[in-house]
Formats: structure tokens, sequence, C-alpha cells
């Protein structure tokens, strides 16, 4: 990670702190800003080029071309290992981003959602941290779940800021959870979580960014945001509201 833009989480401490920049030298990706604690290895976004070796081995399998299908396993499984030797702290029991120097950042946020998104986490392991971290009413267990920063964590901002993940619950946070709940034996959770911003649409008329994670208040930012508009069919569709094999 170079600078906040990397990660998508606009405002979130953990990409602002330290001096990070919005975004790299003349707004270009590849350029590093000079910093003391930059470049930052990320583990979501490790996790996300885990997930790309794996679906390029999964496309040369089906290729029929086995050598190179064992190669991208082969880098995805190092890749991994490396995640967990680098960005696990065992103490802890939480993966954190690690600046140039090799110390933790600390900071709870969402993040920790795109490891299970992506398969990093081993089942054992996840079911372990979900119920340490992800069901803590204290942490990401709230009222309308997942807020960005943990309630637990100093660098929760609770208030309304616009595209605020520094603390409010994200849309692109509740969609993702298609791909990694039920995967993980949470079926009955995410049903529940569907069903929380399903209601929350539905009662404001607007396919919000973002409520608050504690009073479910929606934020003036984008109310109608397309994340939403598509968690709002696809929910439907996997908790049977709708029959995704025919036409509306």
């Amino acid at each position: 990670m170079f600078c906040e833009y990397d990660t998508g989480m606009d405002n979130s401490p953990r990409v602002t702190d330290g001096g990070i920049p919005h975004a790299c030298p003349g707004r270009e990706a590849s350029v590093c800003p000079e910093s003391d604690i930059l470049p930052i290895l990320a583990p979501d976004l490790s996790a996300c080029r885990y997930r790309a070796l794996r679906a390029l081995a999964d496309m040369a399998r089906a290729l029929g071309k086995e050598d190179e299908a064992r190669e991208w396993d082969r880098k995805a499984e190092k890749l991994k290992q490396k995640i967990y030797e680098i960005c696990y702290d065992e103490k802890d029991d939480f993966f954190y981003d690690v600046d140039r120097t090799g110390a933790f950042r600390r900071y709870r946020t969402e993040h920790i959602l795109r490891l299970f998104l992506c398969g990093v986490v081993d089942r054992e392991d996840f079911d372990r941290i979900y119920e340490k971290h992800i069901l803590d009413p204290s942490a990401f267990g709230t009222p309308y779940p997942f807020p960005s920063v943990a309630l637990s964590d100093p660098g929760f901002r609770g208030d309304r800021l616009a595209n605020n993940w520094g603390g409010m619950s994200q849309a692109h946070s509740a969609l993702e959870t298609l791909f990694w709940m039920r995967q993980y034996g949470r079926e009955e959770d995410f049903r529940g979580i569907a069903s929380i911003w399903m209601k929350k649409w539905l009662e404001t008329g607007t396919f919000t960014q973002e409520m608050h994670p504690v009073t479910g208040v929606a934020s003036d930012c984008a109310p109608h945001f397309t994340t939403s508009l598509l968690a709002f069919v696809k929910f439907a569709e996997a908790l049977g509201y709708v029959d995704a094999g025919k036409p509306s």
C-alpha cells in the first residue's frame, strides 16, 4: 500500500494516520511517496492478489494446462504463508498492516473481512477470529453490521462524515458477505445481515452507501448507491424473495 486510494477506504485512520497521502505523486499508482513508513504491507491487498492467483490456477486447469495450474497454486500458497508470517499477530489473533520498519499498525478495521472474502483464512482460524472479533458487540458485532472500524478501536469515528470508512457500516462490506459468510458456514448470520440492510433501504426509500453501525442512521452520502442497489437485488435472490431464474 502506497496511499489512501490504494484501498478505497476513504477517511479511515488505517490509511491516513502517519502522514499517508491521499494519492501517489502525480497520481501515478506505481510511484510510492517518500515516507518513513511506506510502503505498507497490507494483508487485504495481498489477499486480493492471492485470490487472483487461485483464479489463474482454476482457469489454467479448465484449459487442461495442469503444469501451469500447479505453478499458480504454488505462488498462491507461498503468498498465503507470507501473509500469515508477516501480518498475523498471534497475541491479538488479528491480521494487521505492517510498515516498512516491520511494526504492526494495529488498526482493527473491516479489512479483515477481505481476508475471509478471498479465502486466505483457514476454517479453524476463521471460526476463532469470527467468534472473538466479528461477533463481539464492542467490536464488529453491532446492530447494523459491519462497522468499517471496530467500535473498540481508538480510531473509530462515529460522526456522519460523508464517505466515512472510519466508522460507518458500508454497503460494499454488506454485498461481499454473499461471497464468504455461507462458504464459512455462517448461513444464518448472512441471512440476518442481508435482512438488516434490505429493511434499511426499504425504510428510507433510498439505497444509501452507509449507515451508523449502532443507530442505523443512514448517511447523506450517496443516497442512490449502485453497490447498494446490486446488494438489494442479490440479497432478495439469496433470501428467496424472488426467483433468480425468472424475469421479474
